[in-house]
């Protein structure tokens, strides 16, 4: 099993990885899930708009991050 912190060290050296080869990175995150959001903003990501996702009928951020 993956503790909290070795889970967050897999996914910051992903997006490390994924930095260095792409130009854009879009994703979507909920919300409610500060701890992503604050996270993606510290990586560079920013904000381009509020949705709802309508599968699960929760408020999400689409964030991008470009070179």
């Amino acid at each position: 099993m993956i503790g909290k912190y070795d889970a967050r060290e897999l996914a910051a050296g992903i997006l490390i990885n994924d930095k260095n080869v792409k130009n854009e990175l879009n994703l979507r995150v909920y919300v409610k899930n500060t701890a992503a959001v604050n996270f993606y903003l510290r990586e560079g990501f920013k904000i381009t708009a509020e949705e709802i996702d309508d599968a699960a009928g929760e408020k999400e951020y689409s964030m991008k991050w470009y070179k």
